[in-house]
């Protein structure tokens, strides 16, 4: 597991660091301070190994907002990961585990800024020399220098279509840390929960999906998938006398098994879940959250989670409350005078007398 994680020049993150991380680490602040970016940051530091990351976090967030991120002339796919979009710099993510960085580099064209937005091929006086926004670089040093790997991503245009082209420069793909990241916003029960869900089944272990999913609804006693239309679907066995599709159970439910069912994939690993209390009932939070602590234990998971709820932060401790000092930890995103993020840290103990006290802490 991670001891501390320290950001700097990702998206709105100028120079961040969470230190005293424990197995359950919940980030909590206003809208706007960073959360969902800390997120990214650590799910892209933990998938050493693995081109796509960079790219998965840009398509979420258009999942999310239902729209594509837009690429102007002389714009990357992969501008709003930099800080005020400065493609000259450099992203970096640190821990003890290593560093990894991220950066726009030349793909063999000259490409300039010319005045304050035009981009293209040299003439005339450059003004500025920038680097080629189309291609992005990745790259992983494990902190006792034993494995490193890079990565570079390039965005072509064929056949009117966009898409990104990966190619490892550096290292073995055999090593591979595993992490998964299940933002908030998007339509689970697909392919990809599917498919775990039918790695459970496959192995018996239908009940470490059910068990938890009773928390929310008790009428819930088995999961199956089924091809439906072409596509695997997964059902769920609530009694009745035909089996019930996920999708049409609640999105409590499906947000749930879209979570659990993520462990499996990230054993030995990390669980990145923004906004955590999404579509549950917040008086079974507590009860989500000693799930969550329990399967992170099993799988030997660190879990990083963002809230914008008091209730879910009540939850936590409530969850905790009897447990050693250590399973979790909180910590709060401000931003400062000049607008940038600063985290303040609380443990079990503090948490608790933040709670007693009726102080805020999101």
């Amino acid at each position: 597991m991670l001891k501390f994680l320290h950001i700097q020049n990702f998206r709105s993150l100028r120079d961040v660091t969470l230190e005293n991380l424990a197995r359950i680490n919940v980030i909590v602040g206003a809208n706007e301070c960073g959360k969902t970016s800390v997120l990214e940051a650590a799910y892209i530091h933990l998938c050493w190994g693995r081109p796509e990351p960079p790219t998965q976090v840009i398509s979420c967030r258009e999942a999310w907002h239902g729209q594509r991120v837009a690429v102007e002339r002389g714009e990357s796919l992969w501008d709003w990961l930099f800080l005020n979009k400065d493609l000259l710099s450099v992203v970096r993510i640190e821990s003890d585990a290593g560093s990894s960085e991220l950066r726009l580099t030349p793909s063999g064209r000259e490409v300039w800024l010319l005045g304050e937005n035009a981009v293209g091929e040299r003439k005339g006086r450059p003004i500025e020399p920038r680097s080629d926004p189309r291609v992005l670089d990745v790259q992983h040093v494990e902190a006792q220098k034993k494995f490193e790997c890079a990565f570079r991503s390039v965005l072509v245009t064929e056949n009117g279509q966009q898409q990104v082209s990966f190619t490892q420069l550096k290292g073995s793909a055999s090593f591979e840390r595993r992490a998964v990241f299940v933002p908030c916003g998007i339509p689970p029960t697909g392919a990809t929960t599917s498919a775990r869900v039918s790695g459970h089944i496959a192995q018996r272990r239908e009940r470490d999906l059910v068990e938890p999913l009773k928390m929310l609804d008790a009428s819930i006693r088995g999961v199956v998938v089924l091809d439906h239309a072409g596509s695997p679907t997964v059902y769920l066995d609530t009694g009745l006398a035909r089996l019930v599709p996920c999708s049409v159970c609640g999105s409590g439910v499906s947000r749930l098994l879209d979570v659990i069912s993520a462990f499996d994939s990230c054993r030995s690993g990390g669980l990145l879940v923004d906004e955590v209390e999404s579509n549950v009932y917040l008086r079974s939070m507590p009860d989500v959250w000693r799930a969550l602590g329990r399967l992170s234990r099993e799988h030997d998971c660190q879990v990083f989670a963002a809230t914008h709820s008091y209730e879910a932060v009540q939850a936590l401790a409530e969850a905790f409350d009897e447990e050693e000092e250590g399973a979790y930890a909180v910590y709060r995103l401000d931003k400062d005078a000049k607008g940038d993020a600063r985290v303040r840290f609380l443990d079990q103990e503090a948490l608790s007398a933040a709670m007693a006290f009726h102080h805020e802490v999101r």
